[in-house]
């Protein structure tokens, strides 16, 4: 049976916390799986993407370069070179800094994703852990106050720090936002 998780960490809390969602499940409390698919994400995904637009920015430098060789070449045979040469000089330096920006924060995008995700991983299985003990009484069938108390509560342990680490994203969105703006508009 798979997880249906990507991250690795959220992988191996999912093998984890198994008796925890089982006992979740007898005696109506939430499940703590479905709680941690709210920080699931795939860091390499996101690492390779980041990836391919340096790449891109790669491209953008060299045709920038080359650019600037044709320029300094047509100024030296002509007396006035038009001024539109140094608006597409800048629209070319802008798009390759906007390209490296855009690099830059997916690599760390992916950083933060991924810590955020093996953070919420390692403290649900710590919960589930310290719970071990009420889990297992209740999959043996036991439903006193003290067992199925301590169920509901390690569940909601979970997903209070499953909301602790979404609510942390906001930040990220922020520094994303710049992004938005292009980096090079028409004339």
């Amino acid at each position: 049976m798979t997880s249906g998780f990507e991250h690795p960490a959220l992988v191996l809390a999912a093998e984890r916390l198994t008796s925890l969602r089982a006992a979740a499940a007898r005696v109506g409390a939430p499940d703590p799986l479905a709680a941690l698919q709210h920080v699931d994400c795939s860091p390499s995904v996101l690492r390779a993407s980041a990836a391919q637009v340096g790449v891109g920015r790669q491209a953008l430098a060299q045709a920038h370069a080359e650019f600037r060789d044709g320029v300094e070449v047509a100024e030296t045979c002509l007396a006035s070179f038009p001024p539109e040469a140094d608006r597409v000089d800048g629209q070319y330096r802008a798009a390759a800094a906007a390209a490296a920006a855009t690099a830059a924060a997916g690599l760390s995008l992916a950083d933060r994703l991924d810590a955020l995700a093996a953070a919420a991983a390692s403290e649900a299985i710590g919960i589930a852990s310290d719970a071990g003990l009420f889990v297992m009484a209740i999959l043996a069938g036991d439903r006193s106050p003290d067992a199925v108390s301590a169920v509901k509560a390690a569940c909601a342990a979970v997903t209070s720090s499953v909301r602790k680490h979404v609510e942390s994203i906001t930040d990220i969105a922020a520094a994303l936002d710049t992004l938005t703006v292009p980096a090079v508009t028409a004339p």
